[in-house]
């Protein structure tokens, strides 16, 4: 016969505080990722907007020192965002890792499949 279901009846004290510390977890490694994806985001954009001027000014035949200066500003975003997306890699994991022992805490609850 199958477990019964924690919830009928009053959740163990234990149970409860489990289930908090695991949204609590999966909520903050959520927002991480987030801050990080929309960094990411904006770091693109500055490149593309960068690339974009680089276009316009070897267009107008810009002196090279122009160019140059493009060139530093693309290499020190380029630098941010692979710094960035080493941390996004780990907030992903940290993510990843949180919704997994959401889904235990589930499980212990009665919701999901029984492993």
């Amino acid at each position: 016969m199958g477990k019964a279901n924690p919830l009928v009846g009053p959740l163990p004290m234990r149970l409860r505080l489990e289930a908090a510390m695991a949204l609590k977890r999966y909520n903050k490694a959520e927002c991480h990722a987030d801050r990080l994806r929309l960094r990411k985001h904006e770091l693109d954009r500055q490149g593309r907007a960068i690339l974009q001027e680089w276009i316009d000014h070897q267009a107008k035949k810009a002196p090279a020192s122009e160019l140059d200066a493009l060139a530093t500003k693309y290499r020190i975003i380029a630098e941010q965002r692979c710094t960035l997306v080493q941390q996004l890699i780990d907030a992903e994991r940290d993510l990843l890792a949180a919704f997994e022992r959401a889904q235990v805490v589930l499980r212990k609850l009665g919701f999901g499949r029984a492993t």
